[in-house]
């Protein structure tokens, strides 16, 4: 058996990438960025989050304009397909917090709680969710490991651990 290295095997992604979905924010529309074409931010959509020592970029795929309609053979595109991307980054003194121990109905969610840089709210948040098949709460852990141990932010747990859901008796 082969341990994990500290990238994948392909070798081109660090650990301090999380791969999950934005799937909503409160952030009002004025101060979200754009993509380099004037792209808007449509939700729900692909995310990359990159956590170093200083704070978190988050890179979002700009939405493709396909006439308003898509093709049933549509394939929407991956980080890997270098399409346009909407970025955001936030220093760890403007982090208040990561929520996690939430679900939609089927997967695991975690929300990002940035401080209101106007000061009229205390904070908004990123919605994210991981939607991966295999193993949906490893992203989430990654994620909450990542943001605990190098950029030192509060984490909250709210309802049951996924070990706890999981040993329901029925």
């Amino acid at each position: 058996m082969q341990a994990l290295a500290p990238t994948t095997p392909e070798g081109d992604e660090p650990l301090s990438e999380v791969f999950l979905q934005l799937n909503e924010t409160d952030f009002p529309k004025r101060y979200l960025p754009k993509g380099p074409n004037g792209e808007r931010l449509s939700l729900p959509a692909p995310a990359r989050l990159t956590i170093g020592n200083e704070g978190i970029k988050i890179d979002v795929i700009a939405p493709e304009d396909r006439g308003g309609y898509y093709d049933s053979d549509y394939e929407p595109p991956d980080f890997e397909d270098n399409p346009p991307l909407i970025s955001m980054s936030f220093r760890k003194d403007k982090i208040l917090g990561l929520i996690v121990g939430g679900r939609t109905r089927w997967h695991p969610t975690a929300l990002l709680v940035i401080a209101d840089p106007t000061g009229v709210d205390q904070g908004f948040t990123l919605t994210f969710e991981s939607t991966d098949s295999n193993n949906p709460d490893w992203h989430i852990k990654k994620l909450t490991k990542h943001v605990r141990e190098q950029l030192g932010v509060k984490i909250e747990q709210v309802g049951p651990s996924p070990t706890e859901a999981e040993d329901v008796p029925f």
